[in-house]
């Protein structure tokens, strides 16, 4: 899944205009910087803390 494509959908579908603006441009910024993230380091950039260990 394409985090930055994930954002934008949201923000043109959640948000009042002015928010948008600030939404979409959050979702672009994700969206660039992803192909250089390593999936943990996105979903601490995301949610603000590292995902749980599993096994695989």
């Amino acid at each position: 899944m394409n985090w930055g494509n994930y954002f934008r959908y949201q923000a043109t579908n959640s948000y009042p205009d002015g928010l948008q603006d600030i939404a979409l441009f959050i979702a672009k910024e994700i969206g660039m910087a992803e192909p250089q993230l390593s999936r943990a380091r996105r979903m601490i950039l995301l949610t603000g803390c590292p995902p749980r260990k599993t096994l695989a």
